[in-house]
């Protein structure tokens, strides 16, 4: 009788994330682990959705490793999607300030 075995090699999980916000760091992981995700919106902004190898939008996201993955995190700012709760003078944030709200 002859046996043969496949060396278990370690998968890496890359992560990313658009502007508005950060994303866990990835990490390697043997065959079938479970790999957890976390994204982190900045201020005024929320977590969207997922790309690349999760999709939809609950957070954290759990992945199953069973092959190199790589994750994306999209934000969504809140502010653009929803001026009327979040007015301020844009000038001043793209100017480098902090969002204020604008005068009345």
């Amino acid at each position: 009788m002859r046996a043969a075995f496949r060396a278990i090699t370690p998968d890496r999980i890359s992560t990313s994330a658009s502007s508005g916000g950060s994303v866990s760091r990835g990490g390697t992981y043997l065959y079938n682990d479970a790999a957890t995700v976390t994204a982190t919106p900045d201020d005024l902004y929320y977590f969207k959705e997922w790309t690349g190898d999760a999709s939809g939008n609950a957070n954290p996201v759990t992945i199953r490793m069973t092959s190199k993955k790589s994750v994306h995190a999209v934000f969504g700012d809140v502010c653009e999607e929803m001026p009327e709760v979040c007015a301020f003078s844009r000038e001043e944030d793209d100017a480098g300030g902090e969002r204020q709200p604008a005068p009345p």
